[in-house]
């Protein structure tokens, strides 16, 4: 175990939680911080052995520390390793007859995953039990056998194979970017059930399926939602055909500070929820009056998993000098925020979606996908969340309307545009926004009779 685990698994038992590392041992942090004995003691406790040949557990077993210092882990580490050794020795001691349902349960308990933040444990929770472990997601088990609910597929039976015929359904079944987060719950899923030998190491191996061919390839153009798949290059809004035209007609009717609102989102490029947060304190202007908005992100490092509050990522989004000159003209509420709620503070984006853009794209009369609703027997418009209708274009497409502005139209660097966007690097950035777009003998003979005959 290195030295950042451990400290991530500090960092949990100090803010009070337990921990579950291999072969089932919990560590527990003290009940009183300067209590004597047990109290005032780290405690890691476990089964031994955690399961018999005959399927009953072990004897239950205490030890306690009163700092986990480089000692006390040492202790933990030995003894996990004899309880592994323990379990090698015997015939059997998997729980391969356990269902991929009884696994779940098991996984989602937060407890046992110190990374993870409590409104990341509520999504993983949600994916998991209404899309993997719905009835719906059926698979083929064995060859000559009928269809059933992944759900009740026992450990012995899965395959990658199996797993992936799984994904198939979610995919099928899309809302939003579901398949992607289903694909990663699964993956941590089938990886974690290794780690603590649910399944043993080599029996099911959970790198086929991070590298199984990702049928997600054009799902959007079935109608899917999400960053699910590279954009088609099709899908992305026109600026000049189609947003322009909608922002003059949002200001004719609603006013000039949602036409500015809505340049902020196609010409700069930030998140909706970001550019609802606009506030003045975090807007200044450089030397040549362009502008820059800091942005305070969730996320850690260049990764996107949740992390506690303290793990945050910030960024400055470039503003146009034209831009920055209409965003000052606008004036902020009570609170200081430039496109926040008339009663005060900002917008939740749900609210901002359903009380304005909705009612804008069906009074401008956007495309309207299909409704979905994966429930038998149940009318779609009585759904609600993820499976509400979705508009041909989302508050989100106009982020990538802005990649491809200052990709193609201002020519900026790469790596430029993905720190203005927010993305990792300039890979990232082509592939989940840009990709080739079509055209490219047109621009390709413009750009080289602006620039000359390089012989010369």
């Amino acid at each position: 175990m290195d030295s950042d685990e451990r400290a991530r698994i500090q960092r949990r038992l100090d803010r009070g939680r337990s921990v579950e590392l291999d072969w089932g041992v919990v560590i527990t942090p003290p009940s009183e911080r300067r209590g004597r004995g047990a109290n005032g003691s780290y405690r890691w406790t476990y089964y031994d052995p955690p399961i018999r040949e005959d399927g009953t557990r072990g004897k239950r077993t205490h030890r306690t520390a009163r700092v986990l210092d480089d000692t006390a882990w040492a202790r933990i580490e030995a003894d996990i390793r004899g309880l592994e050794a323990r379990m090698v020795a015997q015939e059997t001691g998997t729980r391969l007859d356990a269902t991929i349902a009884e696994l779940a349960e098991h996984w989602l308990d937060p407890v046992r995953h110190p990374d993870w933040s409590i409104d990341y444990a509520k999504k993983v929770r949600s994916v998991t039990t209404n899309w993997l472990l719905d009835r719906s997601i059926t698979v083929t088990p064995r060859a000559g056998t009928g269809s059933v609910p992944l759900s009740t597929v026992e450990i012995r039976d899965l395959t990658p194979a199996v797993a992936m015929e799984a994904l198939g359904h979610v995919r099928r079944q899309r809302s939003y970017g579901t398949y992607r987060t289903a694909h990663e719950c699964l993956t941590g899923l089938l990886g974690w059930a290794v780690t603590i030998k649910w399944a043993p190491v080599g029996y099911l191996e959970v790198a086929e399926i991070k590298r199984a061919p990702d049928p997600r390839t054009g799902a959007r153009r079935q109608g899917a939602r999400g960053n699910i798949a590279p954009v088609p290059k099709d899908d992305i809004p026109d600026l000049a055909g189609r947003l322009l035209p909608f922002h003059a007609w949002v200001e004719e009717q609603h006013g000039r500070a949602n036409r500015v609102l809505l340049d902020l989102l196609a010409f700069s490029g930030p998140r909706i929820g970001e550019a609802l947060a606009f506030h003045v304190d975090r807007f200044a202007r450089d030397e040549e009056g362009n502008g820059w908005l800091s942005v305070e992100e969730r996320a850690d490092r260049n990764t996107k998993g949740q992390r506690p509050p303290k793990h945050r990522k910030h960024r400055d989004v470039w503003v146009p000098r034209w831009l920055a000159d209409d965003l000052e003209a606008v004036v902020p509420n009570a609170d200081g925020y430039f496109f926040g709620a008339p009663e005060g503070s900002t917008w939740p984006v749900a609210r901002w979606n359903r009380r304005r853009f909705d009612r804008w794209a069906e009074a401008y009369g956007w495309e309207v996908l299909p409704d979905y609703c994966a429930h038998r027997d149940h009318p779609p418009a009585a759904c609600q969340g993820q499976n509400r209708r979705r508009w041909r274009y989302s508050p989100h497409d106009w982020r990538h309307a802005a990649a491809v502005w200052q990709l193609f139209e201002l020519r900026l660097d790469p790596e430029d545009v993905a720190a203005h966007l927010g993305h990792s690097d300039g890979y990232t950035l082509y592939q989940l926004y840009v990709g080739a777009r079509p055209g490219r003998a047109s621009r390709a003979a413009r750009a080289a009779e602006e620039t000359g005959d390089p012989r010369r």
